[in-house]
């Protein structure tokens, strides 16, 4: 299964994985506490602050730990800060060329606009079901999802794309595709391949 629905939620890498199990198992303090196990708490924080910092040639008081994604993309947007990624974006910039070319009738969201490397919002063609494709797209081994994993399963507008001025007769029809760290192009050009066969085997 190939995931493009990293919006919803990712795997943790396992290099992440190796360093909480081993912070869980070595320590137990608070690190604003003064008796050791804090103090070995508090340094072993500055620690991981400090090693991603240097790698992106930053201040280590740059770095902002949050309490997870919902937190972390408030923070980003109030600070209007943009980390763009440009050959990534190379890659979503084709999927999307391809994709449309394989459905000429769909309809890209934020096309030629700037926007994040890793996610791409399709309105599918009206006649199209976006659940019906959320199943074809996972038998055929990819797992992808029509919007916030908040909403999933109602059939409903997506509020988003109602803020953004989508009519909801549109926006009945959107298909998210969410890459990840682990994305690769030959997974992109698989799945633009799989939607072109998926369309192809619905025609009557």
């Amino acid at each position: 299964m190939i995931y493009f629905d990293h919006n919803a939620t990712a795997p943790v890498i396992r290099e992440a994985r190796e360093a909480w199990l081993q912070a869980t198992e070595t320590l137990s303090g608070n690190p604003s506490s003064l008796h050791q196990p804090g103090t070995d708490a508090a340094i072993a924080l500055d620690d991981t602050r400090e090693k991603p910092a240097a790698m992106m040639g930053c201040d280590p008081s740059c770095l902002i730990w949050t309490s997870g994604a919902t937190e972390a993309n408030n923070t980003v947007l109030q600070q209007l800060a943009r980390d763009e990624h440009r050959p990534r974006q190379g890659w979503r910039d084709h999927f999307e060329t391809q994709f449309l070319r394989a459905i000429p009738n769909a309809t890209i969201l934020g096309l030629n606009q700037p926007r994040l490397w890793n996610t791409v919002s399709v309105l599918m063609p009206k006649g199209d079901r976006k659940s019906q494709w959320v199943m074809r797209l996972n038998q055929a081994g990819f797992a992808v999802s029509t919007g916030s994993a908040c909403t999933a399963g109602k059939d409903e507008p997506s509020r988003v794309l109602a803020a953004m001025g989508c009519p909801s007769a549109y926006a009945l029809h959107a298909l998210r595709f969410s890459a990840g760290w682990d994305a690769l192009f030959r997974a992109m050009v698989q799945v633009y391949g799989e939607v072109q066969l998926e369309k192809q085997r619905a025609r009557p």
